[in-house]
Order: C-alpha cells, then sequence, then structure tokens
C-alpha cells in the first residue's frame, strides 16, 4: 500500500512524530478511505466500520463497505463512503 499520509505529512511540512499522534485517513472521492495509524478494529459491518486509535473513535458509515486491504495500523475500506466522524 502506498503510504499517503506519509507522503502528504512531507508535502505540508508537518514531523511524522506529530501525524502519528493520532489517526490519519484520506477519503478518496467519496467511494474509498485510507486509514492509517489505528489500532483496533471495534465493529464492522456493510453498513458501519468502527476502529479506535490512541485518541479517539472513528467511525466510517456507508453503504456496501469492505475492508480490501488490512496491514499492520493501516486499512482501505471501499464502498460507499456516506460519513466519516469521531465519536
Amino acid at each position: 500500500m502506498i503510504n499517503f499520509i506519509d507522503e502528504f505529512a512531507k508535502f505540508i511540512d508537518l514531523p511524522l512524530e506529530e501525524v502519528m499522534l493520532n489517526y490519519k485517513y484520506i477519503n478518496v472521492g467519496g467511494k474509498l478511505v485510507c486509514i492509517q495509524n489505528y489500532t483496533k478494529i471495534i465493529s464492522y459491518s456493510k453498513e458501519k466500520i468502527v476502529l479506535k486509535s490512541k485518541r479517539t473513535v472513528l467511525n466510517i458509515e456507508g453503504e456496501d463497505l469492505t475492508i480490501k486491504e488490512l496491514e499492520k495500523n493501516n486499512l482501505i475500506v471501499s464502498g460507499k463512503i456516506l460519513n466519516i466522524y469521531v465519536a
């Protein structure tokens, strides 16, 4: 998986340590979301995926959600992404 977050951190000139304090995500056109630095998948369904990070909980809501790629602390979700929010 291309590490979009690392490249983005370089682009905006932030130290990687600062960027890695919490999860980071990139929503690509409402069809794909790349998440980095989560610690645990709390729940998973086709309508909602809930992820835990060191400090917060990230909720991804949509339709036909699927985890396309799963690596240590990184994952890619595809489907119709309707909402992403912190709870």
